[in-house]
């Protein structure tokens, strides 16, 4: 079964987000907080948990009707796993970042196969949770993410123990930071060079 590892996000306990950072860097996959879903994620560059997480959530590795996310911990971190990125864009991400927005970008060559599922180009997130910051700032590393789904009714778990219970034999760790009301983030695609609002969610389109 998979460890459940509480962290407040009120009060953040260094040893415990060392703990789930140690848990990836080892190759595990976790689920984790974001400021709009509980996420599972894996390292960035981990082929073989990046395998795990496809089964998990039961995706072939060239599915691109599903795609998956990286979530970076700030700017610097998107700039080297993008190219091409337009000046418009990154003075939105500026003003935007970390919150609930994703933007689809073009992918630079750091991005690894196994995260782009056959496509160029890849969904970036910061998000604005103050736990899977603290996590990404310790990794030093983006993590490959994707929305924890009730298989059953494809919604979102929003219950960190109702999702230890449902995934805890495929997962090695879930962070439990609390419930978290699920709303997905706001998509906008920029490899055209223009801002698309592919899907409206949690982030404000009227900030874009």
């Amino acid at each position: 079964m998979a460890d459940l590892l509480s962290i407040n996000p009120y009060a953040l306990d260094s040893h415990a987000i060392r703990q789930a950072a140690q848990k990836i860097t080892n190759g595990g996959v976790a689920v984790v907080p974001t400021d709009t879903v509980y996420a599972i994620v894996c390292g960035v560059d981990d082929r073989n948990a990046a395998q795990k997480l496809y089964r998990i959530k039961g995706l072939e590795a060239n599915d691109i009707t599903k795609p998956l996310s990286v979530l970076c911990y700030d700017l610097a971190s998107v700039s080297e796993y993008t190219r091409g990125m337009p000046n418009s864009a990154y003075r939105i991400m500026r003003r935007v970042l970390p919150g609930p927005y994703t933007f689809i970008l073009n992918a630079s060559k750091r991005i690894p196969a196994a995260a782009l599922q056959g496509r160029k180009t890849i969904g970036i997130r910061i998000p604005d949770h103050p736990v899977i910051l603290a996590l990404l700032r310790e990794l030093n590393s983006p993590l490959l993410a994707t929305s924890v789904v009730h298989d059953d009714v494809d919604s979102l778990l929003d219950d960190p123990v109702a999702i230890s219970v449902r995934l805890g034999r495929d997962v090695d760790l879930v962070v439990d930071a609390g419930p978290i009301f699920p709303e997905p983030s706001t998509v906008i695609d920029y490899t055209s060079g223009e801002a698309v609002i592919l899907r409206a969610g949690k982030g404000s389109i009227e900030d874009i």
